[in-house]
């Protein structure tokens, strides 16, 4: 079949409501650039797109849009539509949000990368002009001290949902040399310092290895001590890194006891949980999250289906929500030689039954199983028959996706 190219005249008998439509869905920057350029009946709408998102990466860039907000109407009337902005610290950092602020009215997501200097206190006054942002990012953070977060985050007087990524202590890239925990007062109460702030969503994101080893313990007794997470409904600790957490150390056992007051104060508000990878299940307490309708976590490596079952059933029986809909088990390592491709001499597989058929996964619709093949030989065809003999309830209910 010989394919030939549609008649220009063919794209008129497509109503401009579709074309339109269609190009909503455009999510890069350089195809809404490429869209602009097309026809004059695309012009609107891709320029429309092309504000939607802006990137303030280089100081020349930054320079030549505040010169066209100032010189040209139509530039300023696109900047209304704006939804998410970047802002890195090479490009105007300290001044952006004095140039900004009036300009992006109807902003809802900021990133702000390459917080290392103190903040002036008219930066943090200006951030107050950004009433409608919704969602902070933070990432590349290098604080002298907690006050300094504390500011950013509650100048934003909208704010529901925080990410925080590669926090650090110190200035200019050089760690402090005392203890961030020193950085709070010794005898803080938690949740004793108030905010009109309250969160639904937050991510911490301490992914990248070094800086302090103690900027995870610091950062979440921080957190407890504001109300900022009263109201939590979305916890992701996924990219939660723990320096320590390997080792039998205080350090690691003072993380993990700060994850767990961070978890009683979210309490039964909290509906979506993404653990660290990192971090075993068992080691939380989940007790007051009663209102988990989504549970994502990692099991440690398991050396055959035994250990396979007995690790399961006792995450299993971690769970106190009686509203899990949707659950997660991330990274499951199973050492299985050819000998154990079925399960037919395992130990407490009808507890692991029982488990699957409480109450608690009644209302199971989605239970997501990721698996490493240990052996790599091992094809994925081998593991199916055993693991649906293993998960035979859900598996009959049709709800296990891989």
């Amino acid at each position: 079949m010989v394919l030939r190219p549609v008649a220009l005249r063919a794209s008129s008998r497509v109503p401009l409501e579709v074309q339109e439509h269609i190009l909503e869905f455009i999510d890069e920057q350089c195809l809404a650039y490429r869209a602009t350029l097309v026809c004059r009946a695309w012009y609107p709408i891709a320029v429309k797109l092309l504000y939607q998102e802006l990137d303030f990466s280089h100081t020349h860039y930054t320079a030549r849009l505040m010169r066209a907000m100032l010189r040209f109407p139509r530039v300023k009337e696109q900047l209304k539509a704006t939804r998410r902005a970047e802002f890195y610290k090479s490009s105007f950092f300290s001044s952006f949000p004095q140039v900004f602020a009036a300009a992006l009215p109807s902003l809802r997501s900021l990133h702000i990368v390459g917080l290392t200097d103190p903040l002036h206190p008219s930066f943090v006054r200006a951030l107050f002009h950004f009433k409608t942002v919704t969602h902070l990012r933070l990432s590349a953070l290098w604080l002298d001290n907690f006050h300094q977060l504390r500011r950013v985050i509650f100048a934003l007087p909208a704010l529901v949902s925080l990410d925080i990524g590669n926090i650090n202590f110190g200035r200019n890239g050089r760690l402090l040399v005392d203890d961030p925990l020193k950085l709070l007062p010794p005898d803080i109460l938690p949740m004793s310092i108030p905010t009109p702030t309250r969160l639904q969503t937050l991510l911490i994101d301490l992914s990248i290895s070094g800086g302090h080893p103690k900027k995870e313990v610091a950062l979440v007794r921080w957190l407890n001590c504001t109300s900022l997470c009263q109201s939590l409904s979305s916890l992701d600790l996924t990219l939660f890194k723990f320096n320590v957490i390997t080792k039998a150390s205080s350090d690691a056992t003072e993380v993990v006891r700060q994850l767990d007051r961070l978890l009683m104060i979210a309490g039964p508000s909290l509906q979506k949980l993404s653990l660290p990878v990192s971090l075993p299940i068992d080691k939380l307490n989940l007790s007051y999250n009663l209102g988990l309708t989504y549970l994502s976590f990692t099991l440690p490596p398991a050396l055959g289906w035994q250990y396979f079952v007995d690790q399961l059933h006792s995450a299993l029986d971690l769970v106190p929500s009686l509203c899990l809909t949707d659950i997660h088990i991330n990274a499951v390592v199973l050492t299985v030689r050819q000998s154990q491709s079925m399960p037919e001499a395992i130990l407490a597989l009808d507890s692991l039954h029982e488990s699957m058929n409480s109450a608690t996964f009644a209302d199971i619709a989605n239970a997501h199983l990721r698996i490493i093949r240990m052996p790599f030989s091992l094809r994925s065809t081998e593991l199916e028959a055993p693991l649906d003999v293993i998960l035979a309830p859900w598996a009959e209910r049709g709800v296990i996706r891989w």
